[in-house]
């Protein structure tokens, strides 16, 4: 086997995908756009080449979903649009009727969580309410702290305190109090929040598209997990009925055929 060079300049790179396209008869690459925290801005990938009738003997096609049983479909969807409710300050239906299910669900199904917040911040940017805003991310982050049982999401939260302008925080008095007392006490933590957006509001950055999908993401997550830690605790049958206008869906459902 002919070693290949570890680098290449961009005419000899350009050679190399195209000899890749030929070995696998493709002709299309897909163009997969990052967040905009992320380097490279984007990046490309061969795609198969495109069939246009089903193989022949084909009876049927499974996709691998990492062994789950069960979709969370519902839940996700009730936790993107109770994040847009939070930030927004529409908690209402008269407010707001919800999230559209021929707009919306298309851009909100299927992707990643940051592509679907990211989408949500751009289609009701004109809605937002920066002080709501402020509020149910602090709220969502002491929650996070307090009572949330994944150590990842606390470790990616304490970052994005740093990243939005709360490093400060972490090293408040008050703040530790209530995020050392693992409960979460939601008239204590209104209070608490009113406290720190009196004290830490200005230095928050939630102007910049960036870091306002980096912090609706804290949010959808809170919601998402707080709803989880319900249904363990045998929440479940009534959040469904009080959460979802269908009697019959549950927030988390068996996958179909299982």
């Amino acid at each position: 086997m002919s070693s290949q060079p570890k680098f290449v300049d961009l005419e000899q790179a350009a050679q190399f995908l195209t000899d890749l396209a030929t070995g696998y008869r493709t002709n299309e690459v897909a163009v997969v756009r990052n967040p905009s925290y992320v380097h490279p801005a984007f990046d490309l990938y061969l795609l198969a080449p495109r069939r246009k009738t089903v193989r022949e003997q084909v009876i049927g096609i499974v996709k691998d979903m990492d062994g789950t049983t069960t979709t969370t479909e519902p839940l996700c969807i009730h936790s993107l649009e109770y994040m847009v409710r939070r930030i927004t300050g529409r908690m209402k239906k008269s407010d707001w009727v919800g999230l559209d299910a021929t707009r919306d669900y298309p851009h909100i199904i299927g992707n990643s969580t940051t592509k679907h917040v990211e989408y949500l911040i751009s289609q009701y940017e004109p809605w937002i309410n920066p002080d709501a805003f402020k509020r149910a991310y602090l709220s969502s982050v002491i929650w996070t702290l307090s009572v949330g049982q994944d150590e990842g999401r606390k470790r990616e939260v304490r970052n994005n305190l740093n990243a939005l302008g709360l490093g400060k925080l972490v090293k408040e008095e008050r703040f530790n109090r209530l995020i050392n007392q693992d409960t979460f006490d939601e008239a204590q933590t209104s209070e608490a929040v009113e406290y720190f957006i009196q004290n830490y509001g200005a230095a928050l950055h939630v102007e910049e598209f960036t870091d306002r999908v980096r912090a609706a993401i804290d949010i959808y997550y809170t919601r998402y997990h707080e709803i989880l830690a319900a249904i363990d605790r045998g929440q479940g049958e009534y959040l469904s009925k009080e959460l979802l206008a269908d009697p019959k869906k549950r927030l988390v459902e068996p996958m179909p055929g299982v």
